[in-house]
């Protein structure tokens, strides 16, 4: 007997908030205009000779720049969701400290100390031509 094929069942999803931000929109749109009027309106202005073109020019660059200041204002609603770094935590009582400075660790293969490390912290071994990490 063959089972029929059943999909398996799709989860509920919450629905998210608003995809964008009204005040983003706005800015946008503004910067577009002001960049049609600059562009087109002193052609029009200065075809016309309604409005000097430099007046249509300087209408165009106030609402590039109104658009640009409403983007700057807009808040994107959404707060960081980094989680507060973990406390310090002291070290154990009897526990004896790390040692600070540099210290030397010595060849693995007969002990001897390290000498031209290079910019990638592999040590050769003048004795035995051993290549190991030091760092």
């Amino acid at each position: 007997m063959a089972q029929a094929f059943s999909p398996p069942p799709v989860p509920f999803v919450r629905p998210v908030g608003r995809r964008h931000n009204p005040a983003n929109v706005a800015g946008m749109a503004l910067i577009f205009l002001g960049f049609f009027v600059f562009m087109f309106g002193t052609l029009v202005a200065a075809v016309t000779e309604i409005v000097h073109p430099i007046l249509m020019a300087v209408l165009g660059f106030g609402l590039m720049f109104g658009g640009g200041a409403v983007f700057a204002m807009a808040d994107s609603g959404t707060k960081p969701s980094v989680p507060p770094p973990p406390p310090a935590m002291p070290p154990p009582p009897g526990s004896t400290p790390a040692p600070r400075g540099a210290i030397e660790i010595p060849c693995p293969n007969c002990g001897a100390p390290p000498q031209g490390i290079d910019r990638f912290g592999v040590a050769t071994c003048p004795y035995c031509q051993t290549r190991y990490l030091v760092r």
